[in-house]
């Protein structure tokens, strides 16, 4: 028996799916991209190192920032450039809008509704219109946030190599500050919403990664950490991570010692949980205990980590408004070199590597996004769940989709 949607809804691009299901087995269970290889590695080879941010926050319009923070990165450890305290804390509390607002439109607007018989996030706003609004407030902050210090919502205009063009305006830092509670009181709102749900019982064992950094919970800074114990150099990525090419499918996908992987908001918590702020940590009580391998808990996790990033954005926020500003970015000289770069998006490690030329000029580049990374779990996910099912094609081809969104993806980060 074949098993096929063409469209998947409420995801972050296009995709479908489709599987063969013989003698109660699934054979070939694969996310199918519908949409077109860009390739945006080919198309910057040859270009000025500067083109990369700008470029590659093109990926995506739902997570620009990581794509430009992560190339701005990469792109500083290959010229010798170190920033300077006050652009980290800047690009820290950057990505923290960009997790908030992806965060908030994917847990609540995209996939909540999955869990209370919903097909369409307007129906969502007519059962809980007051949270509904509330989630919307609390995207529009995340917005803010980009806004405020990258110079607009979608790809930022003021972050570069060794900074930014100009300083966030301090009025507009203060009232981000005075309006976090709120946002912070509405997101515990969906956190409790999310306490009602009762996911579907599955598990299926698998390795998380995740950025891990001693002194905090990783988001911008940190090595590469596995449950199975291992901690990796970031510059090292390409040498734990695969990524495979096939030939019919317009995503690679990506394995950790030959077997599928897990990234984004579960895995984080398997790894960071005991890093987060202490409001966020607080939550952890309505998890299952980990190891939690029914991956159903990354929206919840979603939830817990939108808690932590307003958190955590206050706390930096006030550490910058008592400081004196200093130059919002530091001079470098063009060099040849070679840098890695990494960040967690909302659905995972973003890694990107660049080569530079003495002229500064890119020679060669790789990038791996989360999707790439997670869409082998994923199908591995499918293979076991599906032959577990008790029903009907119709409600099959639901509670399908309902674990894709689980995930997350971003197809057109996928197929970048």
């Amino acid at each position: 028996m074949k098993i096929r949607i063409d469209h998947v809804s409420k995801i972050e691009g296009h995709g479908g799916f489709e599987a063969e299901l013989y003698g109660g087995k699934i054979r070939n269970a694969l996310m199918r991209t519908k949409e077109g290889i860009r390739l945006v590695e080919s198309i910057l080879r040859g270009r000025d190192h500067h083109e990369a941010f700008v470029v590659t926050a093109r990926i995506c319009g739902v997570c620009p920032v990581v794509h430009n923070l992560t190339a701005i990165k990469a792109l500083e450890n290959a010229l010798g450039v170190r920033v300077s305290p006050q652009t980290i804390l800047l690009r820290k509390v950057l990505e923290y809008g960009q997790l908030i607002q992806s965060h908030a439109l994917h847990a609540y607007f995209m996939a909540a509704g999955d869990y209370f018989g919903l097909d369409s996030g307007l129906d969502l706003v007519k059962k809980f219109p007051q949270i509904s609004q509330e989630a919307l407030a609390v995207r529009e902050l995340g917005n803010k946030i980009i806004d405020y210090i990258g110079g607009r919502t979608i790809h930022p205009l003021r972050t570069r190599v060794g900074g930014f063009t100009k300083l966030p305006e301090r009025a507009r830092i203060q009232w981000v500050v005075n309006n976090i509670d709120s946002s912070i009181e509405s997101t515990l709102k969906i956190v409790d919403l999310y306490r009602k749900i009762k996911f579907p019982v599955f598990a299926r064992k698998t390795e998380f990664l995740a950025l891990k950094n001693k002194d905090e919970y990783a988001i911008y800074e940190g090595d590469i950490a596995t449950t199975d114990g291992l901690l990796i150099p970031v510059k090292k990525f390409e040498h734990n991570i695969e990524e495979i090419q096939i030939p019919y499918l317009m995503a690679k996908r990506a394995h950790y010692k030959e077997k599928p992987y897990m990234v984004g908001a579960l895995a984080r918590l398997h790894l960071n949980r005991i890093k987060l702020n202490p409001q966020a940590r607080t939550l952890l009580k309505y998890l299952p205990k980990f190891p939690n391998y029914n991956t159903f808990y990354n929206l919840f996790s979603q939830t817990i980590e939108m808690v932590h990033c307003l958190a955590e954005t206050k706390k930096l926020l006030i550490q910058y408004l008592k400081i004196k500003e200093g130059k919002p970015c530091v001079e470098y000289k063009v060099k040849a070199g070679k840098g890695v770069g990494a960040v967690e998006a909302p659905r995972g490690t973003l890694y990107h590597y660049y080569e530079l030329d003495n002229q500064g000029k890119i020679v060669n580049c790789n990038l791996i996004t989360p999707t790439v990374q997670m869409l082998a779990n994923l199908e591995a996910d499918l293979a076991k769940w599906i032959p577990e099912m008790k029903y009907g094609s119709i409600e099959r081809d639901k509670k399908i989709q309902m674990l894709i969104r689980a995930y997350d993806p971003c197809m057109t980060c996928a197929t970048h």
